[in-house]
């Protein structure tokens, strides 16, 4: 495999049976039920910022092993792009290094590795 590019639903907690039905109701939960905006509805989001630290490390437990899983089918040279939240997103890139990827700085397509290989 030469590429994944996701955008994984991280249903830590929004997902439960329990939020489900808080979002069902309209009311109460993680999910942040915004308002019509000029006519236009808009879906509701999660807020990240309820997670405790176990559902936080679970995320990450569980980005490490899914990322390791991966790693097992990438070609050399693959590329991995996971959609993220900026809240959530350093757990994500923390997990992906700790399964063995190299992290890319935005904007510039050398990895870290590559550049300090080369200096």
């Amino acid at each position: 495999m030469q590429a994944v590019c996701t955008d994984p639903p991280y249903g830590i907690l929004e997902f439960t049976e329990k939020e489900l039905a808080k979002l069902r109701a309209g009311r109460g939960g993680v999910w942040r039920l915004p308002p019509k905006v000029g006519g236009s509805h808009r879906g509701p989001l999660p807020r990240f910022t309820v997670l405790t630290e176990e559902q936080k490390r679970h995320l990450r437990d569980y980005f490490r092993d899914w990322g390791r899983l991966l790693l097992r089918v990438l070609v050399p040279g693959s590329h991995v792009c996971v959609a993220g939240h900026p809240i959530l997103q350093h757990h994500v890139q923390g997990a992906m290094a700790e399964a063995g990827y190299a992290s890319t700085r935005p904007r510039s397509g050398v990895s870290k590795e590559r550049r300090h290989s080369t200096n």
